[in-house]
């Protein structure tokens, strides 16, 4: 702490932003002329970590990776020129800024024919590069489609910086312009659209000359770091919880009293921690707090089940904490509305017979995430398919089958009895649960 400047994984992480290693550059510029395959891999593995640094690093090193193919080792001038190259683009690398989600990001791409690059900037200033060399296959793509591919793989390699925010994608093929609006037709194509259907941003066209990096050390700009730490009033509401909570605050009293009395608990500055994570009263408000906090980070991107409960966990812990986060993650309005539908395509829709009396043929479903009230998140939709009548009751947010069934018989087979057929979504309930 307290330090200008700190070495990390070889990097140096400044003010400013993050910079390759001097001592690693030092090692690249003096490395000797690779004599085998096996010295060439040494030298592309060294270089290719620091690849986030370099524009166009495909590119650049294509010549030394085919070289690497069965067979194919020739020291020609071509590949003489492009370790030099290298060399002299490690040593004039420039220091990436780090992202401020209060700004707009530019995504700026670029494809020819060995390969695609893209730099993701503020303010004229890098935070990452990419480049890619392009395979046999991609190498027949017409150049609309590899514009088109180069945009697809910076936002996707960047998506932890992009969902989420409005965005401005900089091309310099002037078709792309109108790329949301285009009629697709080829499979490919309509592939990488629906990937970016996720993303909010907008496409600018700018003339090949005119699409270069900035430079990265013209200004310095303002920092942000993606740290998440809690407030004071967070600390002071979880004590209350675990105060209000019969068991945690036994739990509390014991281990304050007699440290080390119950396996695997501790106390620290009134706080109840189990194996060094803070412990929450189940089914507490702040629980679900908790989940939106980590999964609604600037820089985490609206993550999935996992990867929040994984953020989740590393500080908090109740019980059935995984599956709260998976019913908050399902159920989040935004990752619903903004992510696109991987799931494979439906089967064939069917048309249903019209029934021929009232309520022997119902629909049910569910809708949740919606304000709590009087303890109640979701609502049993229950409707007649004959006249479009329906039934509405209020549920708790974790329902089980036979609170489903339950409530449909107090609230709907009492009035018109039990239907002859019911039509569910997948995570309803079985009729079974029903009959029985």
């Amino acid at each position: 702490f307290g330090q200008s400047e700190v070495a990390y994984l070889g990097h140096i992480v400044t003010a400013e932003g993050v910079k390759a290693d001097p001592a690693k550059i030092e090692a690249m510029v003096n490395w000797p002329v690779p004599r085998s395959p096996r010295e060439m891999r040494g030298f592309l593995g060294l270089t290719g970590y620091y690849r986030r640094f370099i524009r166009h690093y495909g590119h650049i090193a294509s010549p030394l990776t085919r070289l690497l193919q069965k067979g194919g080792w020739e020291w020609t001038e071509e590949a003489r020129g492009a370790f030099e190259r290298l060399k002299v683009a490690m040593t004039t690398a420039p220091v990436l800024s780090l992202p401020d989600f209060s700004k707009t990001f530019l995504v700026e791409t670029d494809a020819c024919d060995a390969g695609i690059g893209a730099v993701l900037s503020q303010d004229r200033h890098p935070i990452a590069y990419i480049s890619k060399a392009l395979n046999r296959r991609a190498n027949q793509f017409s150049t609309y489609e590899r514009e088109m591919l180069a945009i697809v793989v910076a936002v996707e390699k960047w998506r932890p910086y992009l969902l989420g925010q409005r965005f401005l994608v900089r091309t310099d093929h002037v078709s792309l312009k109108y790329l949301l609006a285009q009629r697709i037709s080829t499979p490919t194509q309509q592939r990488w659209i629906a990937r970016l259907l996720c993303y909010d941003f907008s496409i600018e066209y700018k003339r090949g000359v005119d699409n270069s990096a900035a430079d990265a050390l013209s200004r310095v700009p303002k920092a942000l770091f993606a740290i998440s730490t809690p407030t004071t009033s967070l600390w002071d509401r979880i004590r209350a919880a675990q105060k209000e909570d019969d068991t945690l605050r036994l739990l509390l009293s014991s281990v304050q009293t007699n440290p080390g009395s119950i396996p695997l608990y501790s106390a620290r500055e009134g706080l109840l921690y189990r194996e060094g994570k803070v412990v929450i009263p189940r089914g507490h408000p702040l629980c679900q707090e908790l989940i939106r906090h980590h999964h609604d980070l600037p820089a985490m991107g609206h993550e999935g089940r996992e990867k929040t409960r994984a953020r989740v966990a590393a500080d908090f812990c109740w019980k059935g904490q995984k599956t709260d986060v998976a019913h908050f993650v399902k159920s989040y309005p935004i990752c619903q509305h903004e992510k696109y539908e991987a799931a494979k395509t439906p089967g064939h829709l069917c048309p249903l017979p019209i029934p021929d009396r009232p309520w022997e043929d119902v629909s049910m479903d569910f809708i949740d995430a919606l304000p709590r009230s009087d303890g109640k998140e979701a609502i049993l939709v229950v409707v007649d398919r004959l006249t479009k009548h329906g039934h509405f009751a209020a549920l708790p947010r974790l329902y089980s089958a036979r609170l489903v069934a339950e409530t449909y018989q107090e609230w709907i087979g009492r009035h018109h009895g039990m239907p002859r057929t019911m039509v569910v979504t997948e995570t309803a309930c079985s009729s079974a649960t029903f009959g029985g």
